[in-house]
């Protein structure tokens, strides 16, 4: 496991316990900064705990690269449309191969055949699926429609440009990024708020619940009666992110995004 995946994993192991035990929010910023300085790398850190509405948050409101995080957006936004046309998800968009994009696990294995938009949307969350994510974008009108649909949701430092893989993560490129909080608030309203209706929230919590690709990040630091609904994202220049629900038995929900960055295009995390 890279020092990036470490970092998430003891960043949330962190976070837990400070809710769980009541640390104080000033004692956990300066274990972040301790962590950040440590490894040399910009944290942004928002979690919020339902059963109280207690916050931590650091570097929350700066921006941050989103990079795939950015595809539980985009899927709600197909959801939300499917509302108002229940036939919507059914549409079966044919697989071609010049659309098959190096990271295609799901698409890939049908090409020449046809996948629902359904099909599409639980390949590109559960899966991050890029060829998939693609042919949603392109359905919904493209990037920008994505833009205003993170407007609707409250967040206004959302701003996507790019279509995959060319999502920045150059920390000096203002584009492809949004906040910590902004993020975090994103995925709030939608898994418990009203901006989806109760069948689209539960499909978008279901795909989120079966992520292949967050193993080794939020849900490694959990023990068995914890569950877990996740998206990750990750990059060039230090990119390794997790936007989370995590709730148990005996826990109400707890939201909570982490970004990584840093100034230097070597990195390259899983």
């Amino acid at each position: 496991m890279n020092k990036f995946l470490v970092t998430i994993v003891a960043l949330f192991l962190l976070l837990i316990a400070a809710f769980n035990l009541l640390l104080k929010p000033r004692r956990i910023v300066s274990q972040i900064a301790k962590i950040e300085k440590d490894i040399g790398v910009r944290i942004g850190v928002y979690a919020l705990d339902t059963s109280n509405n207690n916050v931590i948050e650091y570097r929350a409101e700066e921006n941050f690269p989103f990079q795939s995080t950015f595809k539980v957006i985009a899927v709600a936004k197909l959801l939300k449309q499917s509302e108002a046309n229940q036939n919507l998800l059914k549409k079966k968009i044919k697989i071609q191969e010049e659309d098959i994009l190096s990271w295609a696990p799901v698409t890939k294995n049908n090409i020449g055949k046809s996948l629902t938009l359904e099909d599409l949307a639980s390949a590109a969350i559960s899966h991050s699926d890029n060829t998939a994510t693609n042919l949603i974008l392109r359905e919904l009108g493209g990037p920008q429609e994505i833009t205003q649909f993170a407007a609707y949701l409250g967040n206004k430092s959302f701003t996507l440009k790019h279509y995959e893989p060319e999502l920045k993560s150059n920390p000096n490129k203002e584009m492809d990024v949004s906040t910590p909080k902004d993020m975090a608030l994103s995925l709030y309203n939608l898994l418990l708020g009203d901006k989806l209706g109760l069948d689209t929230r539960s499909k978008l919590l279901s795909w989120l619940r079966n992520s292949k690709t967050g193993s080794e990040k939020v849900a490694a630091a959990l023990s068995d009666n914890w569950m877990v609904a996740s998206k990750t994202g990750s990059g060039s220049y230090g990119v390794s992110n997790d936007l989370a629900m995590v709730w148990s038995t005996n826990c109400k929900p707890i939201i909570l995004s982490i970004y990584t960055m840093q100034n230097t295009e070597k990195t390259q995390c899983m």
